[in-house]
């Protein structure tokens, strides 16, 4: 699919206020994404982190209380079968081998943890290594491993503490599902206050909107210069179009006049000479002449009322106008029975000259 598909399918390419609301949600739905996966990802890291230090503890407990005997087998000085320790099959586990002597928990029911034996690392970095695996039972561990390297001749002590896969990803999910509902409310609002702040921003779009209808109905000449900074360079070209319009309209009348002035006295001279004694031999010239001339006293007339009241943007109320002329046509045809009906709103009324 095409990146504009989209938008046309939500019909954002033909309207400004869709267009800034997908964009809107868009950028929120992936920046609270983003977001819950940063505070997963932070989640899972703690929650690992205490695990781990919970399983060095029981390692480094471990260490502390173990002793060979003469025979080569590993007792303990104290009782490590300590919850959640204790617990059959519970995948809290812990082990110490060296060589064929082995010390479980009891919770290991007798199964062998079979914890691998992590190298040793530099001299004085005594701590435990990561060896996540699968348990004696089939279910996935975390597995923390310490090395203790014997001496010369004897074994390395191996020292495995684990934990049940559920310890770490129980708290995340749970802590994840509580984050999702939260993320979720606060996504809605976001949304809204979008919603709220697009009508807002676009307030000034439809203000305008209207004033270009009052001035298409001549309640107004020219949009007010006071907007706001983004809308005013459109409402200054539109004033200038405005301008340049009522320009070009005097200009034209100014012609008109011109040209009705031009031809008034060519046709003066021409009615006197038809209207002579015998210089008309047809007799419809006359009537020619006199349409003519009242024609072009017609537009002097005009001329000279859109001179007189300046610019010609003033709204005509048309059902005033229409009343005047059902009156004069009602004289003219009053012999013939015509009957006059009008549907004109009241104040209706549009930018025309009267």
């Amino acid at each position: 699919m095409k990146p504009g598909a989209t938008l046309s399918l939500l019909g954002a390419s033909t309207s400004l206020q869709r267009r800034l609301i997908f964009a809107s949600v868009v950028g929120v739905t992936l920046a609270l994404g983003g977001a819950a996966v940063s505070i997963g990802v932070v989640l899972h890291r703690f929650v690992r982190g205490q695990l781990d230090g919970r399983l060095d503890d029981r390692i480094v407990s471990l260490v502390s209380d173990v002793r060979g005997a003469s025979d080569g087998r590993l007792a303990l000085q104290r009782n490590q079968e300590v919850p959640p320790f204790d617990h059959p099959r519970s995948g809290w586990y812990w082990e110490v081998r060296r060589g064929d002597a082995v010390l479980r928990s009891a919770s290991l029911g007798g199964a062998d943890l079979a914890a691998p034996e992590v190298p040793a690392g530099p001299a004085g970095d005594d701590r435990p290594a990561p060896a996540d695996g699968v348990g004696p039972f089939g279910d996935r561990l975390i597995l923390r491993v310490l090395t203790v390297p014997g001496r010369p001749g004897e074994a390395a002590t191996v020292f495995a503490a684990s934990a049940p896969a559920s310890a770490l990803y129980g708290p995340v999910l749970e802590a994840l599902r509580t984050l999702g509902l939260c993320m979720a409310l606060i996504g809605g609002l976001l949304v809204a206050a979008v919603l709220v702040q697009v009508r807002i921003g676009l307030r000034p779009l439809r203000r305008l909107l209207e004033q270009l209808g009052e001035v298409r109905a001549g309640l107004r000449e020219r949009i007010p210069a006071e907007q706001p900074l983004e809308v005013r360079p459109l409402v200054g070209e539109i004033n200038a179009l405005l301008d340049q319009n009522a320009a070009n309209l005097a200009h034209a009348r100014g012609h008109v006049a011109n040209l009705a002035h031009g031809l008034k006295t060519p046709l003066a001279t021409l009615a006197m000479a038809f209207g002579s004694a015998g210089s008309n031999p047809d007799a419809r010239l006359a009537g020619l002449i006199e349409d003519m001339d009242r024609r072009i006293r017609h537009h002097l007339r005009r001329a000279r009322a859109a001179a007189l009241s300046g610019s010609v943007r003033g709204k005509v109320d048309l059902a005033g106008v229409v009343d005047d002329l059902v009156m004069v046509l009602r004289r003219l045809h009053a012999g013939k029975g015509v009957a006059f009906e009008t549907e004109v709103p009241a104040g209706l009324g549009m930018a025309c000259d009267r």
